[in-house]
């Protein structure tokens, strides 16, 4: 019924990660792929993907398009190379970025305000105050600021979207590296403003053992 031997085909390094990608994660994966870029290629790379959100319509419009501008090569190569579509498409190569996920990997505002204005959040194992001040914040930007999407856009904010997303319960990342509470639980807002700065959880100081109590025998 199951193979045992299985166990012995199990690479610790091929699970570091796994499952684990989110825009914190893509974020980082962006600035590496695109460090010897110029600004001006970076940001068109941002701009044509918050525009189009889709790798082959991207690359279709920039057939004829743009063809005088000096970032229109690099910025080919980046799609051709370095992108698809969706998550679902991924398929083997690790340095490839969903476009739907480009826009969120432009670097935040360290601040706990400007933290919970990100669609991404409601994904993070946060506490019920955090969620439900990224609920408010996409609620408005939904309802205001989104006017136009793809074939079967509705406006408006989809509740049942978010409270689907909200169930993810991700792991907040440092450096590639799980962030940890101060407590066990959820994410805080001291929690979410400690990893803003880059700083640990605090060590807690481990008990000293007792000196062993020896009994005189009689």
């Amino acid at each position: 019924m199951f193979d045992a031997n299985a166990l012995k085909e199990v690479k610790p390094d091929e699970f570091i990660g796994l499952g684990m990608k989110n825009s914190h994660v893509y974020r980082q994966l962006f600035t590496s792929l695109t460090r010897n870029w110029s600004a001006r290629d970076r940001t068109w790379i941002i701009i044509l993907a918050t525009t189009v959100k889709n790798r082959e319509r991207v690359l279709t419009e920039l057939n004829s398009r743009f063809v005088e501008t000096e970032w229109r090569n690099p910025v080919v190569q980046f799609f051709s190379n370095h992108t698809v579509t969706k998550c679902a498409d991924i398929l083997g190569n690790k340095n490839v970025i969903p476009v739907a996920n480009i826009p969120s990997c432009t670097p935040d505002n360290r601040t706990f305000d400007n933290f919970v204005c990100n669609q991404w959040v409601a994904q993070l194992r946060v506490d019920d105050d955090t969620l439900q001040k990224q609920k408010a914040w996409e609620s408005s930007f939904s309802e205001n600021e989104v006017t136009s999407g793809g074939a079967n856009y509705k406006r408006g904010f989809r509740e049942d979207f978010w409270d689907t997303k909200s169930k993810d319960q991700y792991p907040l990342l440092n450096n590639m590296s799980r962030f940890e509470p101060e407590a066990d639980g959820p994410y805080k807002q001291g929690d979410i403003e400690r990893s803003r700065r880059g700083k640990s959880r605090r060590r807690r100081p481990r008990p000293r053992p007792s000196p062993p109590q020896w009994r005189m025998s009689r």
